[in-house]
């Protein structure tokens, strides 16, 4: 459970415990509320009631300034920079995707089962073709792409306290997926008229990219004053 959720859970419990101490202030010292129960020692349980409410009262403002409200004034502030990390690692999840397309992207398929079969049928000995990075071939790039999404998922979750249970959720399961998290045995095409029972899981790779990138696409990176 993230802190985002207690903190929220522990707002509505400590509202639920001051509006019943007050409740019990107004009742007991100003009969401005319907009294229940009787007994012989009706003041004496009264003026415990009354200054245990006090108590917790104070106790619930002095927690409210210390901890709940500076809580949400940083992570405000802490927001911006995680919906610039979860762009950033966005954007190289895409370029997994993209990789073995030429430009433009457009002709890229959305359907599921034709990004694998393009994926499971290319050589990964070929030049990738964006020219950027400076990679010699899509092995290599995809070498340093798994690296980088690695780096930038723990440096997200150095932001944990200020990140949603779906956030820490989707980078779980994006951090412990086959292409993130497993190596990479890919086809070589030559060594394949040869043995071809060779092993490869070039496929659950391309099926693992495809996935991670659909929860991605999910978690909302747009600014908004609303983030729970």
């Amino acid at each position: 459970m993230s802190k985002v959720i207690k903190n929220n859970l522990a707002c509505i419990l400590i509202c639920l415990i001051v509006i019943a101490c007050i409740y019990a202030i107004l009742t007991i010292k100003l009969n401005l509320f319907w009294r229940f129960g009787l007994s012989d020692k009706a003041d004496n349980i009264n003026e415990i009631i009354v200054s245990l409410s006090y108590s917790v009262l104070a106790g619930a403002i002095f927690y409210l300034f210390v901890d709940i409200i500076p809580f949400y004034i940083k992570r405000k502030k802490m927001r911006m920079v995680i919906l610039t990390k979860l762009n950033k690692l966005k954007g190289s999840i895409h370029k997994a995707k993209t990789a073995i397309y030429l430009p433009p992207f457009s002709k890229m398929p959305n359907a599921k089962e034709k990004f694998i079969e393009d994926f499971n049928c290319k050589d990964m000995n070929d030049a990738y073709q964006l020219g950027v990075g400076g990679f010699k071939n899509l092995k290599e790039f995809f070498f340093y792409n798994k690296m980088e999404i690695q780096t930038q998922i723990q440096d997200i979750l150095n932001y944990s306290s200020f990140l949603t249970q779906t956030e820490l959720e989707t980078l779980a399961m994006v951090n412990t997926s086959k292409y993130v998290n497993d190596f990479f045995f890919m086809k070589d095409f030559e060594m394949l008229k040869i043995r071809p029972d060779l092993y490869d899981n070039q496929k659950e790779i391309g099926e693992s990219i495809f996935m991670i990138e659909e929860l991605m696409s999910k978690i909302e990176t747009r600014n908004k004053t609303k983030a729970l």
